[in-house]
């Protein structure tokens, strides 16, 4: 039996444009009538059109489909189709990843109103830092930083990434204009294939137990030694001086009122 290029779209559900350029992959060859124009296939070809259509749904281009058809023998055929599953398995590592991600954004948003102000003992892990910018907006002028913040942002961690603000504690504890930095931030335990140029590069934040509380900027997202009184104020209450940087995580930014407000973590280890 022959069918002509329309018949065979239907049947396989792939436009006519698609057939054609597997005929000029040479993946099919229709038989052609000169004389009105029209090209029949075979039964073979729908065979291979329906492979290709097969192995497009595992995620290979065009070209690369009919390559698997047409020239990969059994050996090539199982080493890409094993590349490709590795590649999916990877996919699905950053898909799962994103999807806690997008978790925690879900929590903090339903919860965010009611603890705002409230605070309390955490535990967090340690953590890999990465500089980007000081209080006052000024950049690093470090080009190694500014290109390990390149490869982190490329490399897929995205949905592993924090957005950190780091005060060290004698600048908490001091007096006149509170220093800070900001930064990209990433749990110790994640960084495990961080491009090598970005982790030599990052600070690490000591894990432990940590006091804490939920906060509402404006969006400037200025950072001030009021944000922390409150946990200062537990701390000393309970015979406890804080261990290290405090922290300032950065976790949404949101319309309130009319006005673009950001919400944040405060954080001292204790």
């Amino acid at each position: 039996m022959r069918y002509k290029i329309g018949e065979i779209s239907r049947l396989l559900g792939i436009p006519d444009h698609v057939i054609r350029f597997y005929e000029r992959r040479g993946l099919v060859e229709p038989e052609k009538d000169y004389a009105s124009n029209y090209r029949s296939y075979e039964e073979f070809d729908l065979l291979k059109l329906l492979q290709c259509r097969h192995y497009r749904g595992f995620g290979f281009s065009l070209a690369d489909s009919v390559d698997l058809v047409n020239e990969a023998d059994p050996a090539e055929l199982r080493s890409r189709l094993e590349e490709r599953r590795k590649e999916l398995d990877e996919e699905l590592a950053r898909l799962a990843e994103a999807r806690e991600s997008l978790g925690h954004c879900i929590e903090n948003a339903e919860s965010f109103g009611e603890a705002l102000g409230e605070t309390r003992f955490c535990e967090e892990p340690s953590l890999l830092w990465l500089y980007s910018h000081n209080e006052r907006r000024e950049p690093c002028c470090d080009d190694r930083i500014a290109r390990a913040t390149e490869e982190l942002m490329e490399d897929g961690v995205q949905p592993r990434l924090r957005f950190l603000c780091v005060i060290d504690r004698e600048a908490l504890l001091g007096s006149g204009r509170l220093r800070y930095s900001w930064g990209l931030a990433i749990r110790e335990e994640d960084a495990v294939g961080l491009p090598e140029a970005a982790e030599s590069l990052m600070r690490r934040i000591e894990g432990g137990r940590y006091l804490s509380t939920l906060i509402a900027n404006d969006r400037d997202c200025i950072i001030e030694r009021e944000h922390f009184a409150p946990l200062l104020a537990r701390a000393r209450g309970e015979n406890l001086e804080p261990r290290g940087p405090a922290l300032a995580e950065l976790l949404a930014v949101a319309h309130e009122g009319g006005e673009i407000v950001s919400r944040l973590e405060v954080s001292i280890p204790v």
